[in-house]
């Protein structure tokens, strides 16, 4: 690949000076290429809605099977950029975006983890000025914020309980056979 010298602009084939010459490779899609010198190799980062995986010839991606590109077999590993899900869980370099947490952020930050495997506070599930754990749940493939109040969700609750009472005591002694709402409910358990 053709890249700019930093000192001076002009433009050349480039290689990086490691143990084995590595010339310049296009950056894959999914990664940002920084400026670099001759003298020590600058890896590309994952861009905005993408994950940089560090894989080994023949370990699965998401694309199936990975191989190294040509001119970098001999490295122990490669990295692989795979899109995050949702596009906007990954905010690039692979940073989660608030509320997410885990590889390709795939996971919201709730309960179960608000902890690290040694023990330690997740950084992506805790505020760090205030220290307060976020909480998360899934809802239609994205990480939304739990509310915050839980008193109006028990009210609400215990409202749609009291009416639906009320509705079967109406019911009840207008002499509607309720028989027909349980097959309907069975209906639906087996169906669905």
């Amino acid at each position: 690949m053709i890249r700019a010298d930093l000192a001076t602009g002009a433009t050349s084939n480039c290689t990086i000076l490691t143990r084995r010459d590595e010339y310049c490779a296009e950056c894959p899609t999914g990664s940002a290429c920084e400026d670099f010198t001759t003298l020590y190799s600058v890896e590309p980062i994952a861009t905005p809605g993408y994950w940089r995986s560090a894989l080994k010839t023949g370990d699965e991606n998401s694309d199936g099977i990975f191989t190294c590109p040509p001119n970098r077999e001999h490295r122990a590993y490669c990295w692989d950029f795979s899109p995050c899900l949702p596009g906007n869980a990954c905010e690039g370099d692979n940073q989660c975006a608030q509320g997410y947490t885990d590889q390709k952020c795939a996971q919201c930050c709730d309960w179960n983890f608000a902890t690290l495997e040694d023990g330690t506070q997740n950084p992506d599930c805790f505020d760090e000025d205030t220290g307060e754990q976020f909480l998360y749940h899934r809802v239609y493939g994205k990480c939304e914020e739990c509310p915050n109040n839980i008193l109006w969700l028990l009210a609400g609750a215990f409202a749609g309980v009291i009416f639906a009472c009320l509705l079967a005591r109406r019911l009840q002694r207008k002499k509607v056979d309720l028989a027909i709402f349980s097959i309907g409910i069975d209906y639906f358990q087996v169906t669905y």
